[in-house]
């Protein structure tokens, strides 16, 4: 669907990342619902730019496991990325059994 829209007020470096979590393959899990969480997500990561501290840190470290955006995030959900076909599927294999027909039963 549509990227939302990021918080008003957020810098550059964080609207950046505000399209990079939403451009990446956990952004599938996430509800409409979410997106508050997210945008109060976005406003931490631009304070925590602007001016770190431990207690944003963690805060943020929080978001980021909720939402499965770390290794631990992501194994608490179990989620997975998805599976890449490397083989090119325009046709189906031949059968090599297209040649039998069935017979009366």
């Amino acid at each position: 669907g549509k990227t939302p829209a990021p918080p008003k007020g957020i810098g550059r470096d964080a609207k950046a990342a505000w399209k990079a979590w939403f451009g990446a393959w956990v952004a599938s899990f996430w509800r409409p619902e979410d997106v508050h969480a997210i945008r109060t997500m976005a406003l931490l990561y631009d304070q925590m730019l602007d001016k770190p501290s431990a207690t944003t840190a963690a805060q943020l470290g929080q978001y980021f496991d909720r939402f499965g955006l770390t290794p631990k995030g992501l194994q608490d959900r179990r989620w997975h990325p998805p599976e890449i076909d490397t083989q090119e599927t325009t046709q189906p294999p031949a059968s090599t059994y297209r040649r039998l027909r069935v017979i009366g039963e």
